[in-house]
């Protein structure tokens, strides 16, 4: 028996195979973004990212959506810089309107309606108690109220309309001042201090909890991990991070906290650790191509980015890339 097409399936078929004629090249691109993007998870190899604009260490970093906005900095590690500058996912970098206080060594958090507030930092060898609040809506900077203690190198992390601020150097010493700044009254309230007065330090909400590791206390660099309940106002202690160091760069994923790189007791380390919240588990990661302090990191889509930092005594400009999850080392 001959079996035949009924009209309907000739002409399906048909549309078929011109929709893959027409779309041969978008099919194709996609195989190959997802090969490579397969081929990077696979190898645990760092991508180059355009180089920044602006070659600095000690900026501060608030990822937007697919944006990463870096602030300040300094092009030396003395003097300080006003410049802000976003990358975006697709690998471009454009200019942002400058902060109207030129600061290094400060700390930015994203609070509700995609606004990024800059706090603290210091310029000529000051700290400072600075907060300014960038709108993406307006374009526009936006002075806030000062914060309770002036310092450096601290800290932060928000949870809602709350930016929370751990540590940094405070009249010139490590400090362990927690406090908390809440965008809609612009009011600060200080909270329990910290168990370890550190500065450089690392901090991100991970679940109810926000985890503040690594930095410097007086004694040199340290790894204490110390996890604040957000529900119940009271400090805990955790599993101490591998490789003790300050001034790391760092991203969240999930319930998963990125350290990379910064200054431990040997110097510029390129060592990436991953702290889990799920297990509190410390896991080695694929290292950096090169040993930095003072970068930036963020999670960007299903990337992680860092730039920037102080490389072999010099701020950089470059930039590195790598797929989400990348495997244990």
């Amino acid at each position: 028996m001959t079996f035949r097409r009924a009209p309907w399936m000739i002409l399906l078929a048909a549309s078929c195979a011109l929709t893959l004629v027409g779309c041969g090249t978008s099919v194709a691109g996609l195989a190959g973004q997802r090969a490579e993007r397969l081929g990077a998870r696979a190898t645990d190899a760092w991508q180059p990212i355009p180089d920044a604009p602006t070659a600095r260490v000690g900026a501060a970093a608030a990822p937007v959506g697919l944006t990463l906005h870096v602030l300040g900095g300094s092009p030396d590690g003395r003097r300080a810089l006003d410049r802000a500058e976003a990358f975006r996912a697709f690998d471009q970098w454009s200019a942002l309107p400058a902060l109207p206080t030129a600061r290094t060594g400060l700390s930015a958090v994203v609070v509700p309606a995609e606004r990024v507030l800059a706090i603290g930092g210091q310029a000529g060898g000051v700290s400072l108690a600075t907060v300014e609040l960038y709108s993406q809506v307006a374009g526009a900077w936006e002075r806030q109220s000062p914060m309770p203690t002036a310092r450096h190198d601290a800290a932060a992390a928000s949870h809602g309309v709350f930016a929370y601020v751990a540590g940094g150097t405070a009249a010139g010493r490590p400090t362990a001042a927690f406090e908390v700044f809440d965008v809609r009254d612009r009011s600060w309230r200080q909270l329990p201090a910290m168990p370890t007065a550190r500065t450089g330090a690392v901090a991100a909400r991970l679940g109810q909890r926000l985890v503040v590791v690594g930095g410097r206390t007086e004694a040199g660099p340290t790894g204490a991990l110390e996890l604040y309940d957000l529900d119940r106002g009271v400090w805990t202690k955790g599993p101490a991070m591998p490789t003790a160091r300050s001034h790391a760069a760092f991203a969240v994923y999930g319930h998963h906290l990125f350290v990379l790189g910064g200054k431990a007791a040997g110097g510029a380390t390129e060592v990436v650790e991953s702290f889990s919240l799920g297990d509190g588990a410390w896991t080695t990661r694929a290292p950096l191509p090169v040993a930095l302090h003072g970068a930036v990191a963020a999670k960007l889509g299903e990337r992680l980015v860092i730039t920037g930092g102080m490389v072999e005594g010099r701020a950089s400009a470059r930039g590195w890339r790598m797929p989400f999850p990348f495997g244990a080392r």
